[in-house]
């Protein structure tokens, strides 16, 4: 939890991870701060924290205190002005769909410099310092004019620290697919986990499944007797990266958030199954740039469909290999590294 002494290079994160928002704004400012850490800066997170959150941001050792509040509420706003003024803070990075223009303005007349996390320019102003966006659509979005600094696109992902360090150790194997990831991310309300771990299993062969669920996953009985049918079946709960589960895996099927970005950034070949109509309209963007297959919304392809698109996919290994090169191709090592060292030099510049 957060410490009462101020730091001279601190940089406070206003995120959540919680049921409702899931766990993927904390993943990636997790990413940005372990990143900003290896700059040298001092990073703490501010918001509302499920269980699951909790569990990441102790993993991954950083500070962190709770909002009081609903997320860009009056008390939540005060406690967070609360924060920024008490630690001498630097820098602000705000991560959140729920954040309106005045939330921002207010936090960047404190004198800090802010980045804000964006991925659909929802906002009509963007009072701040720098903006992020690592979307693959990123550039084609327009965004108002201003003094800001933009950092759009694939160049500027921001992936956890020990994947960064595994796609430098891990040579892709494109051969059979025998070991197959599923993680269709941290909120799975319609248990589409459950079906695609169904069909693979209807589908028959010598397959090893891992799936990764959320700590507040809803059927964990149920997808256990399931998965343990398979010859390597596993169930993990909450890790605190999927590093080493992108090394294992020869395919990966996952959600449509921050995971396909993971799943194409460690040349992973990945089928996406969106969550909800966001998520649905940019994995279109994203498969259209061959870095996966799109399997469309949950709920709205029966098991006969997914079997079938699955199949072919396991069976084509040259497009499997297309995928994997493009992942790598479109998004650079170096990607989260890049945009820690851009948000600091807008901090010293300030400063």
């Amino acid at each position: 939890m957060g410490s009462e002494e101020p730091n001279e290079k601190l940089i406070v994160f206003r995120c959540d991870g919680t049921p409702e928002t899931g766990l993927g704004h904390v993943s990636r400012c997790l990413a940005l701060a372990e990143a900003l850490r290896e700059c040298g800066f001092v990073c703490r997170f501010f918001g509302r924290f499920g269980a699951g959150a909790a569990d990441m941001l102790n993993g991954a050792d950083m500070d962190f205190d709770f909002s009081a509040g609903e997320t860009c509420g009056k008390k939540d706003l005060e406690s967070t002005l609360q924060t920024i003024r008490k630690e001498n803070t630097k820098g602000v990075v705000i991560d959140s769909y729920l954040v309106n223009e005045s939330y921002v303005e207010t936090i960047d007349r404190q004198g800090a410099s802010v980045l804000v996390i964006d991925d659909f320019n929802r906002l009509e102003r963007y009072e701040c310092a720098a903006l992020l966006n690592f979307t693959v659509a990123a550039s084609d979005l327009q965004y108002p004019a201003g003094k800001h600094l933009y950092l759009l696109g694939p160049e500027y992902l921001l992936v956890r620290q020990r994947m960064r360090l595994q796609r430098r150790m891990s040579k892709r194997r494109i051969g059979d697919v025998r070991r197959v990831l599923v993680a269709m991310g941290g909120v799975d309300t319609l248990n589409s986990t459950y079906q695609v771990a169904n069909v693979f299993l209807r589908m028959g062969g010598d397959l090893s499944v891992h799936v990764i669920v959320g700590r507040d996953y809803a059927h964990h009985k149920e997808l256990s007797l399931l998965v343990r049918h398979f010859s390597e079946g596993l169930i993990a709960t909450q890790l605190i990266d999927l590093a080493d589960e992108f090394a294992w895996a020869d395919l990966c099927i996952c959600g449509g958030g921050l995971t396909k970005y993971e799943s194409a950034y460690m040349g992973v070949p990945a089928a996406v199954l969106s969550q909800n109509v966001q998520q649905a309209e940019e994995t279109i963007q994203f498969s259209g740039k061959g870095l996966a297959v799109d399997l469309g919304m949950t709920g709205e392809s029966s098991d006969a469909i997914l079997s079938t698109r699955l199949t072919e996919l396991m069976a084509n290994r040259d497009f499997r290999v297309t995928l994997s090169q493009a992942g790598l191709a479109c998004f650079p090592e170096d990607s989260t590294r890049r945009a820690a060292e851009a948000f600091a030099g807008v901090i010293n510049r300030e400063g």
